[in-house]
C-alpha cells in the first residue's frame, strides 16, 4: 500500500505540471503580443502628430508667401479712408488677414448689433433736431394760418406760404445731405470694387479657377462702370426729381402734380428691380456654370499629374494641393474682409436715410389732425420718395454681396 501511494503521488504532480507550462506560456504569448501592439501604435502616433505639424507649417509657409506677393497698399489705404472709428473691425487689413487666417478674428451677434445700435442712435439725434423745426411750424399754421384764412382767405394763404416755404427749406437741406450720402456711399463701393475684385481674382487665377475668372470679370466690370453709372446718373435725380414735384404740388391747391410724382416713384422702382433682378440670375447662372467646369477640370489636372508622371508625380500633386489649399484659404479671408468692409460703408447712411424717412412718416401722422393737409401730403409723399435712396444703396450692396460669396464658393473644393 505504501509503495502504490508513493508510486502515484508523482503522478499527480506531472499532470499538473504541463497544464502550467501552457498557461504561462499564453501568458508570455499575450504579453508580448500587447507591447508589440502598442510600440508600433505609439510611433504611428507620434509620426501622424509629426506628419500634421509639418504639413501645418508648410502651409503656413505657403500663405504667408503668397501673401507677401500681394500688394495690398490700396485696399489698406482705403480700408483707412473709411475710418477707423466706424469701422465694425479696428485694425488694418494685414492684421484682420491675419486674424482670419488663425481663426481669432471675433465679430459676433453682440459686435454688430452694437455698431448698429451707436450708429442708430447719432443719426436719430441729427433726426429729431431737424424735424422739431418742422413740427412747430405744422403746428403753427394750424393754428394761426387757419384763424386767419377764414377771416382773411388772402392774408392765410400768404402766412401758409411762408411756414410752407419754412417746413420745404428744412425737409430739403436734409434731403439734399441724404443723396450726397448716398452718392458718396455708391461711390465708395464702386472704389470697394476696384481695389477688392482683383486681388480675389488674382487668387482664383492662383488656383487655376480661369473658366470663373472670365465669368465674373465682365460682371464686376458690368456692375462698377454701368450699374453704379446708371443709378448715380438717373435714378438718384429722379428721386430728387419726384421730390420736387411733389413740393410744387402742395404749394397751391390749385397746382397738382401728384401723379407725376407717383409715377416717377413707380419708374424708378421699376429700373431699380429690372437691374437687379437681370444682374443677379446671369450673375449666378454664370458663375455655378463656371465653378462646375473649374472643378472638373483641376481635379482632371491633378489626377494627370500624380498618374502619368514618373516618379516625381506624387510630390507635384502634393505641391498643387499646397498652392490650391494655401489660395483658396486666403481668397476666402479676402471674401470676409470684403464683406466687413462693405457693412461698414453701408449701414450708417443707410440706416440715416431709412430714419428719416421712417420720421417724416411719423411727423406727417402726428401733425396730421392740426395743420393743413398741403403739409402732411408733401411729409408723406417725401418719405415715400425718400425709398428710393436706401433701397439703391441696398440693391448694389446686394449685388456685390452676390460677387463675393459666389467667388468665396468658387473651387473650395479642389
Amino acid at each position: 500500500m505504501i509503495n502504490t501511494v508513493l508510486l502515484r503521488t508523482p503522478t499527480v504532480r506531472h499532470s499538473h505540471s504541463p497544464a502550467l507550462k501552457v498557461s504561462v506560456c499564453i501568458l508570455l504569448l499575450l504579453i508580448s503580443l500587447i507591447i508589440t501592439y502598442i510600440k508600433p501604435a505609439q510611433s504611428y502616433a507620434q509620426h501622424d502628430q509629426q506628419t500634421t505639424e509639418q504639413y501645418q507649417q508648410q502651409l503656413d509657409d505657403q500663405i504667408d508667401e503668397q501673401v507677401d506677393k500681394l500688394d495690398l497698399s490700396l485696399l489698406d489705404a482705403f480700408y483707412r479712408s473709411v475710418g477707423d472709428e466706424d469701422s465694425i473691425y479696428g485694425g488694418g487689413i494685414v492684421d484682420m488677414l491675419k486674424s482670419i487666417l488663425d481663426g481669432s478674428l471675433v465679430v459676433d451677434e453682440g459686435t454688430f448689433l452694437t455698431y448698429i445700435g451707436n450708429n442708430l442712435l447719432s443719426s436719430m439725434l441729427g433726426t429729431i433736431s431737424s424735424l422739431s423745426i418742422v413740427i412747430v411750424v405744422a403746428v403753427l399754421i394750424g393754428v394761426v394760418a387757419n384763424k386767419d384764412y377764414a377771416d382773411n382767405k388772402s392774408r392765410g394763404e400768404i402766412i401758409y406760404l411762408a411756414c410752407y416755404c419754412l417746413i420745404i427749406s428744412v425737409v430739403l437741406v436734409s434731403v439734399i445731405n441724404l443723396a450726397d450720402i448716398t452718392r458718396n456711399t455708391i461711390y465708395s463701393i464702386k472704389t470697394l470694387i476696384n481695389v477688392l475684385m482683383p486681388i480675389l481674382l488674382t487668387l482664383m487665377s492662383a488656383i487655376g479657377a480661369s473658366s470663373s475668372v472670365t465669368a465674373y470679370q465682365p460682371s464686376v466690370a458690368l456692375l462698377s462702370s454701368g450699374i453704379i453709372e446708371l443709378f448715380c446718373i438717373v435714378i438718384l435725380p429722379l428721386c430728387l426729381l419726384a421730390i420736387v414735384f411733389s413740393v410744387v404740388s402742395n404749394i397751391s391747391e390749385n397746382i397738382r402734380l401728384d401723379k407725376i410724382s407717383s409715377f416717377i416713384h413707380k419708374l424708378s422702382t421699376t429700373m431699380i428691380g429690372i437691374v437687379f433682378s437681370i444682374f443677379t440670375s446671369f450673375l449666378t447662372i454664370k458663375g455655378i456654370t463656371a465653378s462646375a467646369t473649374d472643378n472638373i477640370s483641376i481635379r482632371a489636372v491633378k489626377y494627370a499629374t500624380r498618374n502619368y508622371i514618373p516618379v516625381v508625380g506624387g510630390y507635384l500633386a502634393e505641391g498643387f494641393d499646397f498652392i490650391i489649399a494655401s489660395s483658396v484659404l486666403i481668397k476666402n479671408a479676402f471674401g470676409i474682409i470684403g464683406l466687413i468692409i462693405l457693412l461698414t460703408i453701408v449701414v450708417k447712411p443707410v440706416l440715416k436715410v431709412l430714419l428719416y424717412s421712417l420720421a417724416l412718416s411719423l411727423v406727417a401722422g402726428f401733425i396730421e389732425p392740426v395743420t393743413d393737409k398741403r403739409v402732411v401730403a408733401f411729409l408723406s409723399s417725401t418719405s415715400k420718395n425718400l425709398t428710393i435712396l436706401y433701397v439703391s444703396v441696398l440693391a448694389i450692396t446686394f449685388m456685390l454681396f452676390i460677387i463675393i460669396l459666389l467667388v468665396m464658393c468658387t473651387a473650395n473644393s479642389l
